[in-house]
């Protein structure tokens, strides 16, 4: 028998709706599927989850998004019954391309290299309210993937750990667990892998949070303790500065073996590095979430530095340009999809290709979300593939709007002969959520992919050279 399970981002949205789901549950429970709306994070990680598209979202976030390389599929019908509301005009334009892009690439390999770690049935049991929590941890992940893609992973679901190279923790996704997901996350590390502690105490406890005990000085070699005093500034090495939003964190004692990398201005230590195994656990002794939450782009800056170092992504953004939805590679073809509300978006993407261990001697360089092909300068009459050392030190292109931002609702609408709910939905919703989804309507988006030169299809088929 074959059954289908629905997952969700369970601990809460900014409206208030909040599921109550155990998602790493569910799971186990083993349905042959899994229903996610997209956006659905963090339950997209699981191979079953069926990727696709819900209301309420624009093609621009559908058309990347859900490039995942999964072989199944769903569409929610609110696109083609209101879609001057919903979504788009170019709706069934949009969703064949988005069709045609996950049957190409199902199968395909993430090149994700970094999970942000979240504990959804802890914020909601040990929150009266886990809207702050939920929406400060979604607020960093939409950050962070500016720079590089990153997935959003249940701490529970240690499966997975060996999927990354890089394990972010926000401080609600490291409190509340048994001692066999803390056992997994040290193997994690012990075996090569870098935790990157975001701020508070480590506590091992019964999933109601009782008997509570404190690990922070397993994995952060020292302990936090003593007063709390402002601090606003970061000083890195060289005198390098790093500013913060405000704040009064308890200070972090380091044990002899931790190493401090950055301190604050009065000397205390600001981001610690303590070495397990093969791996390390490197902890910024602050409220990230504060921080991300106010738009602080220094501190932005240098966490997703200290991530790439670890995490080596072959794929990135050089100038927080835009944010990537997915990242893929398929044969000798590697996809970036990124998605950009802001429009025209000035982007500088990097793919290291050699990384991959991908050896052809030039590339082509196709835009999907535009159908077209981006050329590699060259003289008026010399059209030249692109070499690996070019994509390595990043391609710039610019990501436009959606291009329906001229789109108007008519006038007046001869209603009278219609019922009189129907008039009203015509003569106010529609109107205003015209409106208020403008931005869903004209963001912008795209998928680069790059191929070897002489490869006509994603499936090795090689040109034909002629005599």
């Amino acid at each position: 028998m074959e059954s289908i399970g629905e997952l969700r981002p369970c601990a809460g949205y900014a409206t208030g709706a909040t599921y109550g789901m155990d998602n790493p549950a569910i799971v186990r429970a083993g349905c042959t599927r899994y229903y996610v709306a997209a956006g659905g994070e963090p339950a997209m990680v699981y191979p079953n989850a069926c990727t696709g598209q819900h209301h309420g979202r624009g093609f621009g976030f559908y058309n990347t998004y859900n490039v995942r390389g999964k072989p199944t599929f769903n569409f929610v019908y609110y696109h083609i019954e209101l879609p001057f509301t919903f979504g788009t005009p170019e709706q069934p334009e949009r969703m064949l391309q988005l069709l045609r892009d996950c049957r190409e690439w199902e199968d395909a390999q993430s090149l994700c290299r970094v999970a942000q770690l979240t504990y959804q049935y802890g914020i909601m049991l040990n929150n009266a309210d886990p809207r702050p929590i939920e929406t400060g941890e979604r607020e960093l992940f939409a950050r962070l993937g500016r720079y590089q893609d990153i997935d959003r992973l249940e701490t529970e679901d240690t499966q997975f750990y060996p999927n990354y190279r890089v394990l972010v923790a926000p401080p609600a996704s490291v409190q509340g667990h048994g001692p066999e997901v803390f056992d997994a996350i040290e193997q994690f590390v012990r075996g090569g892998g870098t935790v990157i502690s975001l701020g508070g105490r480590w506590m091992q406890s019964r999933r109601d949070f009782t008997q509570q005990v404190d690990v922070t000085a397993r994995f952060l070699g020292g302990e936090y303790g003593g007063d709390a005093r402002p601090v606003d500034t970061i000083k890195i090495v060289q005198d390098q500065m790093v500013h913060v939003v405000p704040q009064d964190p308890l200070p972090f004692a380091p044990g002899r073996e931790t190493a401090v990398i950055a301190t604050f201005t009065d000397g205390s230590p600001a981001v610690t590095s303590h070495s397990l195994g093969q791996g390390r656990v490197i902890a910024l002794h602050l409220d990230v979430g504060s921080e991300a939450a106010a738009g602080g782009l220094e501190l932005e800056e240098y966490l997703a530095s200290l991530i790439a170092e670890a995490a080596r992504p072959e794929v990135r953004v050089l100038n927080a340009g835009a944010e990537i939805k997915t990242t893929l590679r398929k044969g000798n073809w590697v996809a970036c999809t990124m998605h950009e509300p802001r429009t025209p978006a000035k982007v500088k993407v990097s793919v290291d290709l050699q990384a991959l261990d991908l050896q052809a001697d030039g590339y082509r360089v196709l835009l999907y979300g535009r159908s077209r092909e981006l050329l590699a300068p060259s003289g008026m009459w010399d059209i030249t593939p692109w070499t690996a050392e070019q994509l390595r030190e990043g391609l710039e292109l610019t990501i436009p709007s959606a291009g329906v931002s001229q789109w108007v609702l008519p006038g007046t609408v001869e209603t009278a002969q219609l019922p009189e709910r129907e008039q009203k939905w015509l003569a106010t919703v529609v109107p205003d959520m015209w409106a208020q989804n403008e931005a869903l309507r004209t963001a912008g988006f795209e998928m680069l992919v790059i191929a070897p030169h002489d490869e006509l299809s994603i499936n090795g088929e090689k040109a034909v050279t002629l005599p």
